[in-house]
């Protein structure tokens, strides 16, 4: 028995198959909910973690490429879970240029880690 800890007190459930947790959380699509289930229990974890790592689409104007390289690169368990990745560059929020030089390393680095990668499609431009 799994020992949950909620609000109301301290609950037995039952432990599931992580296979079962797999085809449950294969059917949530929306992006935020992953993220919540991710926190819940480390075998919930683990299967959001998949599903939300599989296909990343990062948006651009934003500092989240550079972000999600830091990701892949301190964590390899990550970069093993992309299989598609779409990266809009407009790095063009950076105004330092040695930053800027500092953010697409990062970016390269972390492209060099996904050894899964099936399906790379790049947008734009880094300036």
């Amino acid at each position: 028995m799994l020992r949950c800890l909620t609000g109301r007190g301290i609950h037995n459930l039952p432990l599931f198959p992580p296979e079962l947790y797999r085809d449950i959380i294969e059917w949530i699509t929306d992006r935020q909910d992953l993220c919540n289930l991710s926190l819940t229990s480390r075998i919930c974890s683990a299967e959001a973690q998949r599903a939300l790592y599989s296909i990343v689409d990062l948006p651009k104007n934003t500092r989240a490429p550079v972000l999600w390289a830091d990701t892949i690169v301190r964590h390899h368990q990550k970069a093993l879970m992309v299989r598609a990745l779409t990266l809009r560059f407009d790095l063009s929020f950076i105004i330092v240029p040695d930053l800027l030089l500092t953010s697409l390393q990062s970016i390269a680095q972390a492209l060099g880690a996904l050894r899964r990668l099936d399906k790379l499609v790049l947008i734009g431009h880094p300036l």
